[in-house]
């Protein structure tokens, strides 16, 4: 078993950056074509100069999707820095999140449930890393 040793917070956090890393892409992909049940507003990010969510869907895969399919495989295979590459993940998502919040607001539940996700990412991973201070 991985995540040193099946180190339950790794573990954890290997599932958790997984998940999310997978519905990142998801929800990317289904961005950047435009699909029904994907289809907002372009008034949202027209203060970015933009016209269409193709390049918000591909920076939504790249970014997130990216961060957090490397921490999950840096949890999931208990390396040193695993906690810290899970909890530096979580904040890059919370920062995507407040981004988000300032350009168009609170929109839909999906930024809530994202904003439940991250703050366990960041609260397995600082869990992780106190753990492994000590131990």
């Amino acid at each position: 078993m991985r995540g040193r040793d099946g180190d339950p917070w790794l573990l954890a956090l290997a599932g958790l950056d997984a998940l999310i890393a997978l519905l990142a892409v998801w929800g990317g992909v289904e961005l950047a074509v435009g699909a029904a049940a994907f289809q907002l507003p372009v008034e949202w990010i027209a203060p970015l100069g933009l016209h269409s969510w193709l390049w918000p869907g591909i920076a939504l895969i790249v970014v997130i999707g990216g961060s957090m399919a490397v921490a999950a495989v840096v949890s999931w295979n208990g390396t040193q820095r695993a906690a810290e590459t899970s909890v530096a993940a979580g904040a890059i998502l919370v920062a995507w999140l407040l981004f988000q919040y300032v350009l168009f607001g609170l929109q839909a539940p999906v930024q809530i449930i994202t904003a439940i996700l991250a703050a366990g990412v960041l609260a397995i991973g600082l869990g992780a890393a106190m753990r492994s201070d000590h131990g």
